[in-house]
């Protein structure tokens, strides 16, 4: 079953690939996942779900890492096309390393392993097996500290965070990566002309990024469905500054789906913009904090401290958790599920049409870019700059 007293997984959703880790096609509210690891008992173990356009990664404390679902690109491992229980990944990390934190994109995996190296595989992996490859660190730096590493299911894109510096790498072709050209940046990483030691918090979305200063939004890429509002003017290969109605107050968190993206501010507010929501930022209904966001491809979640769940989009398979199949672009309420026992201390990961709700490891060793919500921390994203990332020679 998918839950226990020291831990739990839900999900709702498409699963026709697995990636809801549960034995249906797909299912309308969030429930225990059914499909687990291998010798996987107790969800207190778990340290990290990722979620990509259909397939699903878990990291257990251990370094371990397991996949279920969709593997076309050979996003989970290998030339397997599809992977329907859980695949444990031989290991391809250097002797006495491990792997610490793990990230999806819609059909990459990346992980950071704790001597500070990142692997991918996915998209744009051409060699032959479909194992993992290491990182290019940028030209001329012998080492990196890591502070962060940032992407979602919604992006075929990420960035890292090492000091005053951030770097972009995987899919340009919007400008979504900052880097003032349209040049895609697979397996390496280029520098984004933005000082990091001002951002706060980032997301990304399909073709178009998001950042936060204490208090400024910036944005760059693609806004046709004005995920960057009506009142985005930038050109789209540079972040540049978005007028926003909530200018001034200080930034807690930024999510972003498909097409919208959701700012949270350490008022408690929550504020939107793009499909399913409006062409400019608008306030969300939410009448109590919110301790967990989630966004997938076209549709978005808000867990609320009470346990409530907010949500709005796209709902042909579930997604939403409404028990139901029925999109809304209207704020609907859902009452607190019961087998999500700790709100402030779960975790909302979305992939194109489906959800995963899981209660956070309290191990700080890795990268956790949610954690200071569900800290409270008034500040901004803790710097976690404990892993260095080699350069490769």
């Amino acid at each position: 079953m998918g839950y226990s007293a020291s831990g739990y997984i839900l999900s709702t959703g498409a699963n026709n690939y697995r990636q809801s880790c549960k034995k249906v096609d797909k299912s309308s509210t969030f429930s225990p996942i059914t499909i687990l690891p291998d010798s996987v008992s107790n969800l207190s173990r778990v340290k990290k779900v990722a979620c990509g356009r259909e397939h699903t990664m878990i990291l257990l404390n251990d370094g371990r890492l397991f996949g279920i679902g969709h593997n076309q690109h050979g996003q989970i491992y290998g030339k397997e096309s599809t992977f329907t229980s859980f695949y444990l990944i031989p290991s391809f990390v250097e002797y006495g390393d491990k792997i610490v934190d793990v990230f999806c994109t819609q059909i990459n995996t990346y992980v950071v392993t704790a001597h500070g190296h990142i692997y991918w595989s996915g998209w744009e992996n051409t060699t032959a097996d479909k194992t993992y490859l290491k990182m290019h660190a940028p030209n001329n730096i012998s080492s990196l500290r890591i502070d962060r590493f940032v992407t979602n299911s919604n992006a075929v894109h990420c960035f890292v965070i090492c000091g005053s510096k951030i770097y972009g790498t995987g899919w340009n072709s919007n400008g979504q990566l900052g880097i003032g050209s349209r040049s895609d940046s697979y397996g390496t990483l280029s520098l984004v002309p933005f000082d990091a030691r001002q951002i706060d918090c980032i997301s990304t979305g399909a073709q178009f990024s998001v950042l936060a200063t204490e208090t400024q939004l910036f944005g760059c890429g693609t806004n046709g469905d004005l995920q960057l509002s009506t009142a985005y003017n930038g050109g789209s290969e540079i972040f540049t500054q978005i007028t926003t109605p909530f200018s001034g107050q200080r930034i807690r968190n930024v999510v972003c789906g498909g097409f919208h993206t959701l700012v949270q501010l350490e008022n408690n507010e929550v504020w939107g913009t793009g499909k399913y929501i409006t062409h400019e930022f608008s306030k969300l209904n939410i009448n109590e904090p919110v301790c967990a966001i989630g966004a997938g491809w076209q549709f978005y979640i808000c867990l609320g401290e009470s346990g409530k769940m907010y949500v709005s989009g796209e709902n042909n398979n579930g997604q939403l958790g409404t028990d139901e199949f029925e999109s809304t672009s209207t704020l609907t309420a859902i009452p607190s599920c019961r087998d999500l026992s700790i709100p402030s201390r779960t975790l909302l990961e979305c992939g194109e049409f489906y959800s995963i709700a899981y209660l956070a490891n309290d191990d700080k060793s890795h990268f956790l870019f949610t954690y200071a919500i569900l800290k409270k921390i008034s500040n901004g994203i803790p710097c976690l700059s404990d892993i260095e990332i080699q350069a490769m020679h």
